[in-house]
Parts: structure tokens; sequence; C-alpha cells
């Protein structure tokens, strides 16, 4: 691959203030110039366009160091740019970096945006500069091992392999970490997952006791509905008859008191005196209950009246402190408006002046740019201009030389092609033959495989089958194993009981005699768990020992440890005394036969915690049994009734079972039995089938070597029969194309060569022109640069005080809002006022008037009460002689009473029936229309169903919230747990592959290295030779068994002395062994360009001639800084570097000059 820099181009980098461009010879380009004209920079140029970030390389304290500083007369630059222009095989690429100002750094390629890794790609596998700064081959000669090695690996190009393996080893890094993130993702999914499984089942669980619950009330309210319906009837048949006893009663009411009218007048007529009372006694009474009736109404109303007045007058009050706080809020708000609006005066007249100063220098600034711009681009027209015609020239040299290079060239492989074609056409036919005999074979070896795939699929598709069910075994396993160990811990730690019980118990050895706490003594089934719990309640906790001794031993340790309070119970000391009963109807057991207890004396230890306690189905059952008995009663859902007739129920949402872990840790272990059973026969049969899968993968195997071996024969045959025909075409392509090109590169020289003669004269032009501008252009900039920072100053000070202005003005708008918000309530709040207080002195003068009205009444009613008493004396005192009448009346009255008591009490039995009819019409109605389905059921069975249906109910309630969602969330959660398990196993794949990458780099790196050091060394031997007449050089590796990390010495004998290190030598022989090692390296493997700073600096002028011929000598290209006369002779083309005014200009040197 040919690859040469063809120009350098600058601008604004370092001291090159200015555009400047830099041909590049093919072969050997000196730069020369006095010292601190910037010959160095061109250097760090290169350096830098190729990535160089150290700024010590750099000779910088900071990246913006790389920017041209400016001067006295030409401002800084906006950037630092440098572009190199190669040639890749005749092709031309352009390489860029830019540096912003504002510290953005960016990379071209060809005037593209790019990125460093894009261009190191282009470059492919070797470096495409060297460069050799200044007092770089002296540090070569005091390098240390490890430097040298260093120097050694950019030669060999082992430097794109620990790239290669850094990059490796980071996403190797990289993918571990993925794994161990992925791993935890999957560790919570699995957690998640169990949790949403258990969801699911609870789910389930639902539905089915749902669905069987439905059934039930079906049965149920259908029966209710059929028993109500008959009960319905009996009662509204009873009603009609009592309807007509009713009537017949009053019909003989009627006939009475028509009986006692008649006696009446007759007693009547021999008194009418005493008819007189009568009819004003009756008066009297009307009079009376039309009074209280009316005195009731009134107490009523003045009561509803008195209560909307006290709510009414506590709204006037809280109304009241609202106006007085929207009062003093409002003062405030003034205060500081009136504050704000001096502060916006004050600020808008600073603003007005700043403004004026502003436009006016905005103004002069305007004009000075588009006169300066206007030069500027002059300027930069004919710049343009004359660097077109420039590299017009240029190129048009370099075309002319190239093209006759390219005559020879085309002449010569004209000649090869033609050979080289018959030799294809005869390759072509022999390849023919044998690609058509290894297709047949390969056919049939296809045919046996897939014999064999088939039958290896089945076996593998029962393996799968199996092992998908030992994993779902395994886990289950794991999840029993884990419970288990949890609910062991729980009981061998105390979890759950009070630190008390847990620090007595691990001090357990200093108590003989101590037993347990109550909780692990006794054992019950789990139905009766939650009824038991509630019993014992905190007696779960007491703990039981052997007797009162060892008690006494713990109470003393609670106290002196003050671990806080506990209860014993010895079994020596404890009597209670039960009274033996009979266990009362519908009760389930006593409790103390539902619990089985671990020690001897158990009967007086269930004496003891249980007494007579008795255990019931529901409340209900209960309730009507402590009705009866004086005991107390225990629920299944651990409802209890105390013994005084308290009732205490209720659950918590999430609850820890002291008993219902004992009989769930039984419970798992009989299942993890049960799974290892299955376990071990799964296994089994998978050893079975991995036996005959093995022996058909072994026989696979064979059959798939064979096919390989052909398919690889027939495949290579095909491929180099396609490429050798599609050579033979393209050759023949290439032969016309090269005869045409032969014709097309006459005539192009002929016609550069004149068009260079015209553009000659151009640039002459162009030059003079160009000087005047520039001058102008200088003193242009100093003025616009002292004016733009004035203009910059007085900007910044308008931005500041109008954004101060803003603010302020926000902030008063606030404060008006505010207080406009606040007057609009304190009139709505003064209408609210005035509104609530008529309505108050309404209520006011209404209560008033009432109470006036109330008094009125009692005073009349015991103005009637006296007269009353009055009328009964008198008519007392009238009744003798009228005994006879007067008997009969009070038969017919005493007869009146009766039926009247009679009649009542139909009425009231008539009433009680309707509401019985209409209690059974809404039972009726309450029964959803569905379940009103005739079902006739004797009451045992209905009870029964009942019993169900609450036992449903209780099953639904113990399964507490259901999250029907979770179904589909524990898919989602399966299905993304599958596909992390799968992203798991492709990362750990990755992983074995770059650890295989690794080990391959590290193989490829030291076969490259090794025979760039041999090449070398070999050459190195030469050079010393050479430059030390008779002496002799070697290069050793440290550590032979570990090459790259290797450290590498050089060891110099000069002529009839025994060997030496390099830092034992004088300057000038340093110098010549690192131009030794130097050129060696050039020859073994040479870069595209080297680049020398200085190299010469320690040579006299002997050696300096010696080391011009080493260049001479060397095919590489080469850019070389020296001072030495004579090294500059071996330069094709010479460069000179001046400075003016800080700026690094180029100036046209000739040898003849120099020397």
């Amino acid at each position: 691959m040919s690859i040469k820099l063809k120009e350098i181009y600058l601008n604004g980098f370092k001291s090159f203030g200015r555009p400047v461009k830099i041909p590049i010879s093919p072969r050997i380009t000196a730069i020369v110039g006095p010292n601190g004209s910037g010959k160095s920079n061109i250097v760090e140029a290169i350096q830098w366009v190729f990535g160089e970030h150290s700024l010590k390389q750099l000779r910088a304290s900071e990246k913006f160091d790389m920017i041209f500083k400016g001067n006295g007369k030409t401002p800084s630059a906006r950037s630092a740019f440098v572009e190199l222009t190669f040639d890749f095989n005749g092709q031309e690429y352009k390489i860029a970096r830019k540096l912003d100002a504002s510290g953005e750094n960016t990379y071209y390629l060809n005037g593209e945006s790019a990125r460093l890794k894009d261009i190191t790609a282009l470059l492919g596998s070797n470096a495409l500069v060297s460069i050799i700064g200044q007092g770089k081959i002296d540090k070569i000669a005091m390098a240390t091992p490890q430097e040298l090695k260093k120097i050694f690996e950019d030669a060999a190009g082992t430097s794109v392999y620990i790239e290669r393996k850094k990059e490796a080893l980071s996403k190797l890094a990289g993918t571990e970490a993925n794994i161990e993130r992925l791993k935890d993702i999957i560790y919570e999914i699995e957690r998640n997952k169990k949790s949403l499984y258990i969801k699911v089942k609870k789910a389930e669980k639902y539905r089915e006791y749902s669905e069987k619950l439905e059934a039930l009330k079906e049965k149920y309210f259908g029966a209710i509905y059929t028993f109500e319906s008959e009960k319905l009837k009996e009662l509204e048949e009873q009603y009609l008859k009592n309807k007509n006893l009713y009537k017949e009663k009053m019909n003989e009411l009627a006939e009475t008191e028509s009986r006692w009218s008649i006696l009446r007048e007759e007693f009547n007529k021999l008194n009418k005196k005493m008819e007189d009372f009568t009819s004003l006694l009756e008066t009297q009474k009307q009079r009376q209950n039309q009074l209280l009736e009316l005195k009731n109404s009134y107490t009523n109303r003045l009561n509803d009246l008195k209560s909307i007045y006290v709510e009414k007058m506590a709204k006037i009050d809280s109304l009241k402190e609202e106006t007085q706080r929207i009062s003093e809020r409002e003062k405030e708000i003034h205060l500081i408006l009136e504050s704000l609006k001096k502060e916006l005066l004050e600020k808008e007249e600073i603003l007005s002046k700043v403004e004026e100063e502003r436009n006016l220098l905005t103004s002069k600034y305007s004009e000075k740019e588009m006169s300066l711009l206007k030069k500027k681009n002059e300027y930069d027209e004919l710049e343009k201009s004359l660097n077109k015609l420039e590299n017009e020239k240029k190129s048009l040299t370099e075309s002319i030389i190239d093209l006759t290079e390219r005559l020879n060239m085309v002449e010569e492989q004209l000649e090869t092609k033609l050979e080289r074609s018959k030799e294809l056409n005869e390759e072509i036919s022999e390849l023919s033959q044998n690609s058509e005999k290894y297709d047949k074979k390969t056919k049939e070896l296809l045919e046996e495989i897939e014999q064999l795939k088939q039958e290896m699929q089945s076996i593998a598709g029962q393996r799968e089958f199996l092992k998908e069910n030992l994993e779902k075994i395994v886990h289950r396993k794991k999840e029993i194993q884990s419970e288990i160990f949890v609910i062991q811990k729980q009981l061998n730690e105390y979890q759950g009981f009070s630190n008390a019980i847990k620090r007595i118990f691990e001090q357990k050895d200093q108590f003989p005699g101590i037993i347990d706490v109550v909780a692990n003594i006794i054992e019950t089934d789990e139905k009766y768990v939650e009824a038991i719990e509630a019993l014992l309640g905190g007696r779960l906790q007491h703990i039981v020992v052997e007797s009162a001794e060892v008690a006494k031993k713990i109470l003393n340790f609670a106290k002196n440890e003050k671990i806080g309070r506990v209860t014993i119970i010895p079994l020596d000391l404890i009597s209670l005394k039960s009274s033996n009963i009979n266990l009362p109807k519908n009760a389930i057991d006593f409790a103390k036969n539902l619990v089985k207890v671990k020690i001897d004396e158990k009967e007086k230890l269930l004496n003891y915690l249980f007494g007579n306690d008795i255990v019931v189905d529901n409340i209900d059952i209960a309730v009507d049994i402590k009705r009866k008995h004086n005991l107390r009663i225990a629920t299944l859902d651990g409802e209890i009734i105390s013994s005084s007739g308290a009732m205490t129920g209720g659950k918590y949402e999430n609850s820890t079972s002291f008993l219902a872990r004992k009989n769930l840790l039984e419970n798992l272990k009989n299942e993890l039995t049960e799974k290892e059973k299955i376990e071990e026969e799964i296994i089994k049969k998978l050893e079975s089938l991995k036996i005959k899968l093995d022996e058909l993968r072994n026989y696979s195997e064979v059959v798939n070597s064979e096919l390989l071996e052909y398919s690889s024969k027939s495949s290579s045959s095909k491929r180099l029969l396609q490429e050798l025909v599609r050579s033979e075409n393209e050759l023949s392509k290439e032969i016309k194309n090269l005869e045409k090109l032969k014709n097309d590169y006459s005539l192009k020289v002929q016609g550069m060569s004149e068009r260079i003669k015209v553009i000659e004269s151009e640039i002459k032009s162009s030059n003079n022109t160009l000087k005047l501008l520039k001058k102008e252009l200088e003193d242009s900039n100093k003025e616009m640069f002292e004016d733009k920072e004035k203009l910059e100053e007085i900007n910044e000070k308008y931005m500041e005080l109008q954004s101060e202005i803003r603010s302020l003005y926000e902030r008063k708008l606030q404060y008006e809002g505010e207080i406009t918000r606040a007057l609009k309530r304190k009139d709505e709040i003064e209408v609210e006022i005035s509104t609530f207080s008529k309505e108050a002195k309404s209520l006011r003068d209404e209560i008033n008037s009432i109470e006036e009205n109330i008094k009125e009444l009692e005073q009349e009613l015991n103005t009637l009460k006296s007269e009353t008493e009055s009328l009964f004396k008198s008519m007392n005192e009238d009744k003798s002689g009228k005994n006879d009448k007067v008997k009969e009346l009070k038969e017919a009255e005493e007869k009146m009473e009766k039926l009247r008591e009679e009649t009542e009490k139909l009425r009231e039995k008539m009433h009680s029936l309707e509401l019985e009819i209409q209690a059974k019409k809404l039972k009726i109605e309450n029964i959803d229309e569905k379940y009103r389905k005739v079902i006739k059921l004797s009451e045992e069975e209905v009870n029964n169903i009942k019993k169900e249906m609450d036992d449903l109910e209780n099953k639904i309630k113990y399964i507490g919230p259901v999250d029907f969602e979770a179904e589909e969330e524990y898919k989602e959660v399966v299905k993304k747990y599958e596909e992390l398990e799968l992203q798991k196993k492709d990362l750990e794949n990755a992983k074995q592959k770059l650890i295989e990458l690794i080990e391959k780099t590290d193989e490829e790196a030291t076969q490259v290295f090794m025979n760039t050091f041999n090449t070398v060394r070999k050459t190195f031997k030469k050079y010393i030779e050479e430059l030390f007449f008779g002496g002799k050089g070697d290069i050793k590796l440290l550590d032979k068994e570990n090459v790259l990390e290797s450290g590498i010495e050089i060891v110099i004998s000069k002529a009839n002395s025994r060997a030496q290190k390099l830092q034992l030598l004088s300057g000038g022989e340093k110098a010549l062994v690192g131009l030794a090692l130097l050129m060696s390296l050039l020859e073994a493997q040479p870069s595209a360009l080297y680049v020398l700073d200085e190299p010469d600096a320690p040579l006299d002028e002997f050696n300096a001639e010696r080391f011009k011929t080493l260049l001479q000598n060397s095919n590489a290209q080469i850019l070389l800084i020296t001072h030495k006369k004579n090294v500059m002779e071996a330069a094709e083309i010479m460069v000179g570097i001046t400075k003016v005014d800080d700026i690094s200009t180029v100036v046209p040197v000739r040898l003849e000059e120099v020397v």
C-alpha cells in the first residue's frame, strides 16, 4: 500500500496565526529556520491531528494553548485547525482536526466530521506516521527497558493488538458486570414471580369458591323464597279473618253507643243541668287536647329554630375573623407595592441611559464591521484565488510526474496480464471436473445426517420435557427448603415472641426444669388454630416450668438483666377448679379436648389454660349459647365472647400465627419427601436417554466430519472456480482499459504543461495586490477589537438591568392580583354576613314569638284544668237521687269501653299482621330476582347449605384481597424471566468468546512483535558494525517467557573491547546507537511518514555526513527538521520557517542560500 503525505495546512495553530500551506516531498523534506521560529510546532501539529492528548508532548499547559493567542496587531484566532493531505494509492485523503475557542474538538475526514476511531481504522494496522521529537535520539539511548519495548511495539504495529486487547478486556468487564446485573434482576424477578404465583393461585381459589358459593346461594335463597312466600300467604289469611271479626265488633259497639245515647237523653230530661255539665265537659276536653297538640308543635319548631340560629351566628363570627385577616394582609401588600414602585422608577432611569449608550456604540461598531467585512471578503477572495492557482500549478506538476510514471506502469502491466490470462483458462478446466465429483458424495452424506438428526431430535425432546419437570421440582424443593429453614429458624430463635422470652431461652441452660413456651408445647388441627390462639391470647408466650423454684430463678434473671416482664406457669403450683358441665348443643367441643400437649401433666395445664372454654362454628351460635350458659366461647374465625359477655373479633391484614407455622412446617416436610422421590425417578430416565443420545451423536460426528471434508473440498473448488472465472473476466477488461489509458495519459501531459505557464503569470500579479490588502486589514482588526470589548461590556449591563426590571414587574403584578382577590373576598364576606344576620334576626323574632305563644297556651291549659275539676265536683253533688240512670249509663259505658278495648286489640293485631306481611314482602323483594325459584328444602338442609355458604365466605375472607390482573402480570413476568435467562446465556457465551479473543490476540501480538524484533535486531547489528568500525551491537529481551511484558536492553561492544550497556557510552556514541536503532526500525517496519525533529543535533560534522548517507539510502518519506547544512543536502524540498510579530510564516529557501 502506497501512502504519501502531500501537504500540511495550518491555521490558528500555536504560532501559525495565519493560514499556511507546506508542500511535502515524496522523499525527504527539510524544514529549516532559526530557533524559536515555530519549526517544532509543525511536528506537534502532526501529532495533534493523530489524536495526541498529552499536553506535555504538545508543550502546552492546557488544550486552549493550541489556539493562536494573538499579538498587538493580530487578534487571537477563533480556532486551531490543522489538515494533512495524503495520497493513498492514487486517491487523495484529507485528515484534519479543529479546536474551537468554546472547547469543541472535531476530527474531519475529507471535509466530513468523523471520529478518531474512523481515522485510525482507515490507516490500517500499520502506523501512518512515526515521530522522532527533539532529544528523542538521546532518550532512546537513555531509555529504560520498558520504554525501549514501547518503541518496538510502535514499530511492530502491536498497538492495534494492545488496543484490541484493551477493548476486549473492557468489553469483558462490561459483560461480567452485565451478567451480575442480570443475575440481580433475575433474582428480583424470581422473587416477584413467586409472589405473583401466590396471587394467581389466590385468584383461582377465589373464582372456585365464588362459583361454588353462587350455586349454593341459588338453592338457599330459592328455599328461603319458597318458605317466605308460604308464610306470607298464611299471614294474609289471618289478616282477613281478623278484619271480619273487627267489623262484627264495630257493629256491636255502634249498637251499644246508640243505647248509651238514648239513656243519656233520658238522663238529660231528668236533669237539664246534668246535660249542660256533660256538654261543657266534652267541650273543655276537646279544647284541652287541641291546646296540647299546638304546644307540642310549637316546642318542636322552637328547638329546630334555635339549632339553626346557633349555626348562623357561628358562621357570622368565622366570616368576621376572615375579614380581619384580609385587612391586615392588604396593609402589608400596600407597603410592599410602594417600595417596588420606587425601585422600578430608579431601575428604568438607569436602563434608559444604558440603552442610549448601547445604541450609539452599536451603530458605530456596525459601520466599522461592514467596512472590515468588505475588505476581508476582498482579501479572502484574492487569497483563495491565489491558493487555487498555486494548488492548480502544484497539482498539475505532480500530475505530470504521476502520469509519466503511470505510463511506464501501464506497459509493464499489459505484458504481465496477458500471460496471467492464459494460465487462468487452464486452471478453470481442471477445477470444473473436480467440483462435480465432490457434489455427488456430499448429497449422499446429507441424506444420512437428516435421518440421524430426526432421531436425535425425538430423544432430545423427551429429555427437555423431563428436564423442565426436573427444574420445576428442584425449584419447588428449594422453595420448600427455604420455607422450612425460615420457619425452623423462627421456632428456634423464638421469633415473634417478646424480647424477654428470647433472652431467657438463649440462657435456658441456666434454668434446668424449664420446659418451653405454651405456643411450642401445644398442638391443634389447622381449623382450630384461630379459635385456640384467640382463647389463649397472651398466654401463648407464657413459660411453662416444672416447679416454682425454676420460676423464681427466671424471674430473678429477668429482674437483674432488665429484659422486661414475663409470665411463668410452674406445674407444681397451678390449680384451677373447673366444674363438670355438659357440652352445650351446637358447640364443637371444649377447647382443652381440641389441643394436644407434649408434657406429662397435660390435664393440669389444659385446665389452667382453658378451663371450660368451648369452641363453636360461628358468632351466631356463640351468642345463642352465651344466652343460656355462662361460658367463655371462641369461634373458628377467632371471635370471642368473654364470661362477662364482652365480644372481641376482627383480623389484622398480616399477622403471625404461632400455632399455624408448626402445622405448616409438617406439611412442607411431607411435600419435600414426595418431591425427592419424583426427582430420583426423572434423573434415572434422563441418564438412560443421555446414553442413547451420546451414541447417536458420536456416529453423527463421524458422518459430519466426512461431510465437512467433502463440503469443504466442493466449496473450495467452486469458490476457486468462481474466483478464477471472475479474475479472467476482470483481466480482459483491465487489458482493454490499460490500452485506452496509455493514449489518454499522453494527451493529458501535453495539455497540463501549457496550463502551468499561464498560471505562473497570474500568481505574480495576485501577490502584489494581496500585500496591500493585508496591511489595511491588520489596522482595522485592532480598532474593531477595542470597540467590541466596550460593546460586550455595555450589553451585559443592559441585560442585567432588563432582567431586574422584569423581575420587579412580575412581583408588582403578583401583589396587585393578591389585593384584587382580597377586596373581592371582603365584598363577598360582607354580603354573606348581611344575609346571615338577616336570617338570624328573623329566626330570633320567630323564636321569641313561639316562646310567647307557648306561655299563653300553658296559662289557658291551667285555667281549663281548674274549670274541669270544678265541674266534676258539681256533677257529683247532683248525682244523688238519680243512681238508677247513672247505673245504666255506667253499665253501657263499661260495655262500650270493653268493646273499644276488644276492637283496639283487633286493630293492633291487624296492624301487627300488616307489619309482618310488609316484612315478608320486603324480605322476598330483597332476594335477587335470579334466585326467586320455587325450591323446597327441609330446615336441616337449609341450615347445612347456610353453613357451607358461611364456610365458603370465610374461605374467601381468609384469601384476602384478590388481584385478578396478577394472572396477566405473572405471564409477562415469566416471559421476561425466560428472556433474561436467554440474555444471560448469550452474555456468558460472549464472555467465553472474549476470553478466547484475548488469548488469540496475545498469540498474534507475540508473533508480530517477535518478527519485528528479530528483523530489527539483525539490521541493528549491521548498522553498528558500519558506524563503529568493527564494533558489535545486540538487542536482548529481558524476559523471554513473557514477551509482551518483557523489557528490552541494548548492549554495545566497540572494537577490541568487552560488551557494555548503552548508558556507559559518550553522548555522540549514544546518538549513533540511537540513529542505528532508528534506521533499523525504518527498515523493519516502515511507516508511511517519518518526522525527525533535529535528530542530528548531538552529531559532529563527520558523523552528520554518515547520517546524511543513511537518509539518502532510505526509501521512506521523511520530514526532517535540522540545522546541519550537510544533512540539508539530502532533502528534495526545503521549507523555511521564520517568525514576525510572533506569527510563524513559510518562506521559500534554496539550498545554495543556506550553504
